[in-house]
């Protein structure tokens, strides 16, 4: 019985939000129809917030200037989809910086033929035209364990300034080795190796003005090969494979490969090498050019070989930090220590994604996220807070917890700064909704803007009767007679009110929440009626109504280290799988998203934003 009228209690629950949800949806559809047609454009583009307004600086003072701005067409998301045919643009734009302003955007789009095995892919601007793109390929592809009979690029696609003229170039691998990269004017190198070798990291360092990418290849089948693993150096003269030597690429797979560029130095002074022969893991020590310093020394403490392992690259030090993506740790390095080289921090339990170190000069420590929280930890294991800077803690804190807006926003995301910096930024999105108002809400606004006669005749509906059969009503009052051992139905209103509260209580709650629905409704009906049913305060009944519509927004808060710089909006949705990239240089925030306009439906198309917020801090 008691699990009968749970189930009964849930059904009752999800009929009268479904009832007000329909009444919220007819009422605004009704609104649209009428009086939305000039707001739909609101807010999209332009220099201001999306009601129009500026944003007010956090802190007060002067007003700071927020400017959302569409970019070209393009919209991200799925464009086709049937049983033999897919397409889709991937809502995670690529950014070509000229210092902090976007000089391309890029998009990404593949397509694939199941029935004739046929794909294509293409890198094409969203804004703009000329150069080398749209950068396109096509390919066959066979469907067993041979792979593709074509060399597709790879997803993961890179950015960087190689020819040090402050505008970044895109940088494509190939899924059967090989390297491009392409300028916004031409294509600068492109380079191959043998078909079998897969790109599995790329890692940025940066000396003397430009960048410089290590691209690391293994091979897809290693049976017979000389060498097991490949890596090539990207930068201003060219693409080049780097010798690292017998004792790393015969005999070893190689994990990860970082730069190091020491104090005072103008250039990248050395390479350290993480590689694994057998069951041991490596560290080697090589020169610029990759002919190897010294013999490899094997690593004395936990190095998990599991997943993703980057170096973070660290300008002007002599340590290295080296991330565990697949695994929950993390590993400082000086390579030039005798001895006590290595040391291992251990964050086991806490499923980090790691995003940046900072301080390097003196105590480097390792930024993550977990747990909705911000971490700070050096390589002695010691965590730290935040109070105007960081300071030590005794146990695992964070520095930093997260909380959203409010409690209708999602999981929140948190992104790097494009290009290095100690800013993080910090995205909780809203998908688009309809509130609910209480019945307190409604009852004080049809009191305000429908006709008295009318309210009342609706007020005197609030009281339950005995009067009509119910089929709800009598089943709570039966359910709750057996519990109480009462055989007697009550005869009166003020009987079973005094003797089955618990039902007359049910009661209430069903009549309030069928009144709240219906009037929402009858405001909007009496917003175009005449007569008793005809709107009082009209004006304020529709910016009544127009409030019940919750805008789809994204909010991004601007960190650096645990200091908020500051917070500003853009309407929209930010769907999981859509990325984010920014700078933040000076007083001027530079962001590119896709924003789903309403976030409600999955396939729903995502254009893409510039978002500019110029603020004070």
């Amino acid at each position: 019985m008691e699990e009968h009228g749970m189930a009964k209690k849930d059904a009752m629950a999800t009929a009268r939000g479904s009832k007000l949800v329909t009444a919220l949806a007819a009422a605004f559809a009704i609104l649209v129809a009428s009086h939305g047609a000039a707001a739909c454009t609101k807010g999209t583009t332009g220099n201001r917030t999306a009601d129009g307004k500026a944003a007010d600086k956090e802190a007060g003072g002067p007003m700071a200037e927020l400017s959302v701005k569409r970019l070209g067409t393009v919209e991200t998301g799925t464009v086709e989809a049937n049983p033999t045919t897919e397409e889709r643009i991937d809502p995670r734009p690529v950014v070509l910086w000229a210092g902090d302003q976007p000089a391309a955007v890029i998009t990404y789009r593949a397509k694939l033929n199941m029935v004739l095995r046929y794909a294509s892919q293409s890198f094409d601007r969203v804004e703009g035209h000329g150069g080398p793109f749209p950068i396109t390929d096509h390919f066959q592809f066979l469907l067993d364990d041979k792979g593709p009979a074509g060399s597709g690029y790879s997803s993961d696609i890179y950015t960087a300034d190689i020819d040090g003229d402050g505008v970044d170039e895109l940088v494509l691998l190939r899924e059967q080795g090989g390297v491009e990269v392409h300028g916004l004017k031409k294509t600068l190198f492109k380079h191959s190796i043998s078909k079998h070798f897969r790109p599995t990291t790329v890692h940025r360092a940066r000396a003397g003005g430009r960048d410089v990418l290590y691209v690391l290849f293994e091979l897809d089948d290693d049976e017979g090969a000389k060498e097991r693993t490949a890596v090539l150096r990207v930068d201003a003269g060219g693409i080049t494979r780097l010798p690292l030597g017998d004792a790393v690429l015969r005999e070893s797979d190689v994990l990860a490969i970082g730069a190091v560029n020491l104090p005072g130095s103008q250039a990248l002074d050395e390479l350290l090498v993480f590689s694994k022969r057998k069951d041991e893991v490596f560290l080697s020590r090589h020169r610029p050019d990759g002919r190897p310093i010294d013999t490899p020394r094997k690593v004395y403490v936990a190095f998990s070989d599991l997943g993703l392992i980057e170096f973070s690259f660290l300008p002007q030090s002599r340590r290295a930090v080296v991330f565990h993506h697949g695994s929950e740790e993390c590993h400082f390095v000086q390579a030039d220590k005798p001895v006590n080289w290595i040391r291992l921090v251990d964050l086991a339990g806490r499923r980090p994604k790691f995003l940046q170190v900072v301080d390097v000069a003196t105590d480097p420590k390792v930024i993550f996220l977990a747990e909705k929280a911000l971490y700070a930890v050096n390589q002695e294991g010691t965590y730290f807070t935040w109070n105007g800077s960081f300071v030590p803690s005794e146990k695992m804190e964070p520095f930093l917890r997260i909380t959203p807006p409010g409690p209708e926003f999602g999981i929140p995301r948190v992104f790097a700064q494009d290009g290095g910096g100690e800013e993080i930024l910090i995205v909780h999105s809203r998908k688009h909704q309809l509130r609910h108002p209480p019945f307190e809400e409604v009852l004080k606004a049809a009191e305000r803007f429908l006709n008295p006669k009318f309210v009342a005749r609706k007020k005197r509906r609030l009281e339950p009767t005995l009067d009509e059969p119910s089929l709800v009503r009598d089943g709570e009052i039966e359910e709750e007679q057996q519990k109480k051992g009462i055989e007697q139905r009550p005869k009166t209103v003020e009987e079973w009110k005094t003797t089955l509260p618990e039902s007359y209580a049910v009661a209430v709650a069903d009549a309030r929440s069928s009144f709240t629905s219906d009037t929402i409704v009858d405001m909007q009906l009496a917003l175009d009626r005449d007569g008793i049913r005809q709107a009082q305060h009209p004006d304020e009944l529709k910016a009544w109504l127009t409030a019940l519509d919750v805008p789809a927004t994204t909010t991004f808060d601007l960190y650096r280290r645990g200091a908020k710089l500051g917070s500003f909006q853009a309407p929209g949705f930010l769907d999981h799988e859509a990325g984010v990239a920014f700078r933040a240089r000076r007083t001027l925030t530079t962001v590119v998203a896709s924003l789903r306009p309403t976030g409600e439906s999955p396939g729903e198309r995502a254009p893409i934003y510039l978002v500019r917020w110029n603020g004070d801090r």
